[in-house]
């Protein structure tokens, strides 16, 4: 009890020693009628006083155990020099041990900066390390190396590792200063991925797939006055932290884990956005690539052979292409092939295509959107489309596919939507490949919805 009067008496001490300081200043600049002698020799007087009783209470306040043993250490020793120095000061002014006026006021300005020092780590225990400044300009912050939000603009978002690039960062600023090999304060280490995961004496640190129940969020969610809060000297999770470690360990709170753009709550990609400038919003995958310009004749040599070509844009030298003709020949199906990695929308609709159009299309390994309404697909070749790993838009109007070949269809691991529209499919069947791939917008056939026992349809849904 006596220990937490601490935060009270040591601002007593400070008051008595600027208070003294100001005076011996005051005489010693101004050299006034008044004797001040008296009084200033009180004052010192009850700042060793007051630095004794914080002193004390300091040392009982250390046993808690809730400070980063560094800087706890840093600052008892400074305390305990502030007492010695006060004690120093008062006997030099009573017993005259300094004979010069200079030199007995410098000892008086040491101890003032002394105070000072003991007192930035006394607020560095209690408020966290960058208190001074975390409430600053951004440019006050920047000007001291406390930039207000991380950058990671130059890491790909793609080899971005959450644990490793975001959340061990975190451990190491808000955590590891008192949960480290050498201070394991509760027995935790947050210092690598398998001690986070392990935790401490009492809690796990991290329970795959229940946030809740893992120690790593259980302590930071408490309310800041427990005891048991987490991190208790002022280096609190930020909300967009929290909400990262959140996902993570929902996620399965895996070692090698990555963002999914398109899987990324909207929430949380915004703010990744707003404080560490990642950005998360889904764009197709040939948007991060820079393919060199394609010579003008290859592009001439397309459009002689039936093909209507337009890049993605000015400096965006992937292409959009599309068939004019009724029946693509193997030669014309060569000149696309020698392109194909440039190929990212194609359009071969109203086409007869030759067998082997259908197996050369893994060939078009950058591939988002493929039109082939209309053609000769069948379910056999649907297994080659399927396999397109960026594929995100079908068209299989008006083809002979069946619900075998709309799920190949379905199984492209990138796929977002499909056109079905005039297939041999049933209603019923792609009304079951609605509810088994409801990830996917499925466009065809009617609104029905399977029932387990039995389907029913409407005259009106029917039409």
């Amino acid at each position: 009890m006596i220990s937490r009067l601490h935060p009270l008496l040591v601002h007593l001490p400070i008051g008595f020693i600027v208070l003294g300081f100001l005076l011996e200043t005051y005489v010693f600049v101004r050299k006034p009628k008044v004797d001040l002698h008296k009084a200033i020799n009180y004052t010192y007087l009850a700042a060793i006083a007051a630095s004794a009783m914080a002193v004390v209470t300091g040392l009982l306040l250390a046993n808690a155990g809730k400070f980063t043993p560094s800087d706890l250490q840093i600052h008892k020793w400074l305390g305990i020099a502030v007492l010695i120095i006060s004690i120093i000061v008062y006997l030099n002014r009573t017993l005259n041990l300094i004979k010069s006026d200079r030199q007995s006021y410098g000892l008086s300005l040491f101890l003032i900066l002394i105070v000072s020092v003991t007192g930035h780590f006394g607020g560095t225990l209690t408020h966290g390390p960058g208190y001074l400044f975390e409430k600053s300009p951004i440019w006050v912050k920047s000007l001291v190396g406390m930039d207000s939000k991380a950058d990671f603009t130059a890491i790909d978002t793609d080899s971005l590792i959450v644990f490793r690039d975001i959340i061990q960062p975190i451990m190491d600023q808000k955590c590891s200063r008192c949960h480290n090999q050498k201070y394991p304060s509760g027995g935790l280490i947050t210092t690598d991925y398998s001690s986070v995961l392990k935790g401490g004496e009492d809690l796990q640190g991290v329970v795959p797939r229940k946030p809740y129940e893992s120690g790593l969020l259980i302590r930071p969610s408490l309310p800041v006055e427990d005891e048991r809060f987490m991190p208790p000297d002022g280096r609190v999770l930020g909300h967009s932290e929290f909400a990262i470690i959140e996902y993570w360990i929902e996620q399965g709170a895996d070692s090698s884990m990555r963002f999914d753009s398109k899987k990324l709550p909207e929430q949380l990609r915004a703010l990744l956005l707003r404080d560490l400038n990642l950005d998360y919003t889904p764009r197709p995958h040939y948007l991060k690539l820079a393919p060199d310009s394609l010579a003008p004749n290859v592009l001439e040599q397309l459009r002689s052979a039936g093909f209507e070509v337009n890049t993605m844009g000015q400096d965006n030298f992937f292409l959009d292409v599309r068939s004019t003709s009724d029946t693509i020949s193997g030669e014309s199906l060569d000149k696309l092939i020698d392109v194909a990695s440039y190929i990212v929308q194609l359009d071969l609709s109203d086409a007869y295509l030759p067998d082997s159009a259908f197996a050369d299309i893994v060939k078009f390994k950058n591939l988002v959107k493929l039109d082939l309404h209309s053609t000769n697909i069948s379910d056999s070749t649907m297994a080659y489309v399927s396999s397109l790993n960026y594929m995100e838009v079908l068209n299989v109007y008006n083809t002979t596919l069946n619900l075998q070949g709309l799920e190949l269809a379905l199984s492209a691991p990138s796929l977002e939507t499909i056109y079905v529209w005039k297939t041999n499919a049933s209603d019923v069947d792609i009304a079951s490949l609605k509810q088994r791939h409801s990830g996917i917008n499925v466009f065809g056939a009617s609104n029905l919805t399977v029932q387990t026992d039995t389907t029913k349809t409407s005259d009106s849904e029917r039409e």
